[in-house]
């Protein structure tokens, strides 16, 4: 009988030991839950704030490439005035017109 209760006793503090040992198994079920769903939530909202900037650089690329655009187009235009204006003088100094 002795022997029995020993056994008892012990699948008592077993089972003791295991709800408290599930019991934390839960907590840290649930802590990491709420740090999934913030984490989730963050990268929701960095997703967006990257469309945003995403946005902003294309607009801004945009304007940089009408600029260069038009900038290129006054320097060729000022490179050919230059050119044709030193043909016509080289042309005047030899006496060719």
């Amino acid at each position: 009988m002795p022997q029995m209760l020993l056994e008892t006793d012990a699948a008592e503090r077993y089972k003791d030991a295991m709800e408290a040992r599930v019991a934390v198994l839960e907590r840290i079920a649930e802590q990491n839950d709420a740090a999934f769903r913030d984490l989730r939530t963050d990268m929701r909202d960095f997703r967006a704030e990257m469309r945003e900037m995403r946005q902003e650089m294309q607009a801004g690329f945009n304007e940089a490439r009408r600029i260069h655009e038009r900038d290129f187009r006054i320097n060729f235009g000022a490179l050919i005035i230059t050119a044709i204006g030193l043909a016509g003088l080289i042309a005047r100094s030899a006496h060719w017109m």
